[in-house]
Order: structure tokens, then sequence, then C-alpha cells
């Protein structure tokens, strides 16, 4: 309050400095200016972090506010601000009034809408002509860290809402036995953008999505440039087509969340034997010429008789056929 009515008060001074001039109130000013505690020399065109004058990265769309001190070392005088661009701006009282040995903040602000390196020479100019106090400020404007989600499969990218499973991406699982069978499939999430993206829960629905489990997590957040991997394992609990969604919730904008559809087809085999181009069922206990399970008369003393029986795979899944006995 006190430096706010000081500043006002010589305000009103330098308005009538002229009848005042014979009291010595009003001089040539010159100023002595600090950023960060740290002297800045007039002429300096080498901005560094030291005393403020380099403010480093600042993203776009938001804004940084440094404060330098003046002090005046001269007579009572008025001070102004310019920039030699227009990528600064002074939030603070522009001019500000001085008295001999008094201090002020001169508030600098950098407030990017594009991104680019911005460097401007900062002229602080005594209104009495007793001189200007000059030096460079420099400043980045970078564009907001931003992730970007892909999901690969079997190396292969699949974009998000793709409504077709296909074995070259590993969304459709193939045919896997019903009974006894399951298939896992490794799936890649990787982060394509500049930021870190964060990854949710995993859920997975649709007509046969208990059929589909996720059975390793992935990460929960991925560096940029980065990947994670999860595991999903198939395990039809009927036959025939089975079909899901999979849905990730992550930090992507405009991918979250991130969905496809997998797919799988649940199999059954089945066994039947032929002889003699008939049916033999399991278990039959009575012998038949008509199927050659009967061998007939032969000569035990030399003779053999060779018959060729089928085994047929009649249902929808690979049949394994082990050793007779």
């Amino acid at each position: 309050m006190k430096s706010l009515f000081l500043q006002r008060f010589y305000g009103l001074l330098f308005l009538i400095g002229a009848s005042l001039v014979p009291l010595g109130l009003v001089g040539q000013g010159t100023a002595a200016v600090t950023g960060l505690g740290n002297t800045i020399n007039s002429g300096d065109v080498t901005p560094t972090t030291t005393d403020g004058t380099d403010f480093e990265n600042v993203t776009v769309g938001s804004s940084l506010t440094r404060t330098f001190v003046l002090t005046s070392v001269g007579g009572f005088d008025q001070y102004t601000t310019s920039f030699s661009g227009s990528g600064f701006t002074v939030e603070s009282t522009n001019p500000i009034v001085l008295g001999p040995g008094a201090s002020g903040n001169v508030e600098i602000k950098f407030a990017p809408s594009v991104a680019s390196t911005v460097t401007e020479t900062v002229t602080i100019k005594a209104t009495s002509g007793g001189g200007s106090h000059t030096f460079q400020i420099t400043a980045t404007g970078v564009s907001a860290a931003s992730p970007e989600m892909n999901v690969k499969g079997n190396s292969t990218d699949i974009a998000d809402g793709d409504s077709a499973a296909a074995t070259a991406d590993d969304t459709d699982f193939g045919n896997v036995d019903t009974a006894a069978g399951t298939d896992a499939h490794t799936f890649t999430i990787e982060n394509t953008g500049t930021g870190a993206l964060s990854v949710g829960a995993i859920t997975i629905a649709g007509t046969h999505g208990s059929d589909f489990t996720v059975t390793t997590d992935p990460a929960s957040s991925v560096a940029a440039s980065g990947s994670t991997t999860f595991v999903v394992t198939f395990n039809p609990s009927a036959d025939g087509d089975r079909d899901a969604t999979i849905s990730i919730v992550n930090g992507d904008a405009d991918e979250n969340p991130y969905n496809f559809v997998l797919k799988g087809t649940g199999t059954t085999p089945e066994m039947n034997v032929k002889g003699n181009s008939t049916d033999i069922a399991d278990g039959d206990a009575a012998a038949a010429t008509a199927d050659d399970t009967d061998f007939g008369s032969v000569d035990t003393a030399a003779g053999t008789d060779a018959h060729t029986f089928t085994i047929e795979n009649t249902g929808t899944g690979a049949l394994s056929v082990g050793a007779t006995v």
C-alpha cells in the first residue's frame, strides 16, 4: 500500500515536475535491473535462466510471468518498458514512477499461441531523457504434451473401432477345441505421442464376451514412444463362431476408449470308424463280415488276412489319434 501511494505521489510530482526543478526533485533518472536477484547489465544480449531472462519452455495456451526489479539510481523519474516485438507484454504498472533510490517491479509475461521461440529486446526508458536500459529476453512456446495410443497384434496395427477380426492381427483366434482347448494372444499398446499415456480398465463384452479373458494386464502408464503388452485368452464355451468387443480405457484424447472386435471358433472333433465302407459303432461287441471286423477263416499254419479300417473325423475340430492296442 505504501509503495502504491509513493508511486502515485511521485507520479503527481512528475506531472508538475517543471515547477519543482528548483527544488531538485526532478532529475535525469537511470535504472539498475535485476532478475532472480542477479544483475542484468544494460546491453546484455545473452538471456540466461539464472537471471530469468530465459523463460525456457512454456506450453502453448498457458503463460509465464517473470518479475524484474527496477531501481532508480538517478533522480526522480518515470520509466516506460517496451519491447522490440509483440511476443511479450508488461503486466505491471507501465510506466512506473520511482523516486531517487526507490525500487519497483516490472512484470513481463509470455503467453504463446503457437509453438515457436521468441527473442526480443526489452527497453526501459526514463521519460526525462536520462537514458535507457536494454537487455534481451527469450522464451519458447511448446505444444502441450499429448499421448497417442496404438494397438498391435502380431506386429500389425489394429485401428480403433476395427470391426473385422483377422488372423493377420491376431484378433481372430481361429479354431479352438471347445472341450479342453484355449488359445492366448499377446497384444501391444504403443504410445506414439509426446506425453505419458494412462491405461485403465480393459473390458470384454458382446455376445460371447465371457469366452475371452484378459489373463495378463498391461502397465497403467506408458511413456512417450514406449509400449506395454497384455494377453487375451480365448476359451470357447460352445461350438461355432464366438464374437466379442474389447474396450481399453486410456488417456488418448480422441481414442478413449480404444475398441476393436475379437473372434474365435469353438470346435469339437467327432471320431467315426469304418470297415468295408461300413460304420463300426464305438463299443460294437458283434464282429461282422459286413464291416470287416470278422476276418473269416484263415489257415492257421501259414495264412494271414489284412483288413483296412478308416478313421473319420466328422466333427468341427482337429482329432488327435494315439496308439492302437
